[in-house]
This record gives structure tokens, sequence and C-alpha cells, in this order.
């Protein structure tokens, strides 16, 4: 027998003998005509484990901002719970709330419109009286950060 004649197809007639061989698997096993191997197939709609997470992480929860009911996405709520903890002075959250600012770029924007002028440029006595130890450090690592970002982006 050669290549060929297993590549080419011939039409078998009822009458002609099937030989059953290489290549050649009993009628009655082949699938007919129109039917796949895989009735079912791959569902769809099926997700890869990315697919999923992104949709958890995007999806809508519920949250209650001054009394008022609102569905925001599950970071956007993981972000608002961040800010709060990091205002009642968890100091790892205010670490990553700042990381997380400087890696958005927040620091580079120029914020001279919204910061009223007492504010710019010093705060006052009575005001720095009344911040804690670690409230002082966390301004001066945000300012840290703040010229390293600014610097790197300088240097590029």
């Amino acid at each position: 027998m050669t290549k060929n004649e297993f590549d080419t197809k011939q039409t078998v007639t009822s009458s002609e003998e099937y030989k059953v061989g290489y290549r050649r698997p009993p009628k009655h096993s082949q699938f007919r005509k129109g039917q796949s191997g895989n009735r079912n197939g791959r569902p769809k709609g099926k997700q890869n484990l990315k697919d999923q997470l992104l949709e958890v992480y995007t999806g809508l929860v519920d949250i209650n901002v001054d009394g008022k009911r609102r569905r925001v996405p599950t970071l956007v709520a993981a972000a608002m719970v961040q800010s709060k903890r990091a205002l009642t002075g968890d100091v790892r959250s205010q670490e990553a709330m700042f990381k997380n600012v400087a890696e958005l770029g927040g620091f580079d924007q120029n914020l001279e419109p919204s910061v009223p002028e007492t504010v710019k440029n010093e705060l006052t006595q009575e005001e720095l009286d009344g911040l804690t130890l670690d409230q002082l450090d966390l301004i001066i690592g945000a300012e840290k950060i703040r010229n390293k970002v600014v610097a790197s982006r300088s240097i590029h």
C-alpha cells in the first residue's frame, strides 16, 4: 500500500467490501455526518483565572457613603477603606496610600488651584502642635517620596 491510498477519500458503496485496518475504523464507530466528537464542546463564556479575577475586582459592591447607598467597583471600595484607615492613623495604610498615589503620578500634578494660600506655604504652630510624631513622619516621608518621583521623572 502506498501513501496515496491512505490520503485519498474513496466513497464506499454498500455493495463494496470495507476493510478495517490502519486509519480505517469500523463504520459503526465513525462519526456520523453533521455530528462532531465533542457534542457539548467548550461551554460558552468559560473564563480563565485572569478574567475571573478581573470580574471580581471590577464587580460592583454596595457601600454606604454619608448615609447614602452607592454601588462602586470593588477596587474603589477597597481604596476607600484604605484611605479611611489611613485617616484614623494606621501607618501601614498611609504608606500604602501614598505609594499608590505616587505610582499613579498623583504627586506630579499641579496642586496650585485646589490648595488654599494658607496651606501652600506652611502649617501654623497650632497645627504643628496638634500633629502626632507618626503624622509628622508621614508628612516627611510623603515629601521624600514626592521628591524621588520628581527626580526620577526628570532623569528619564
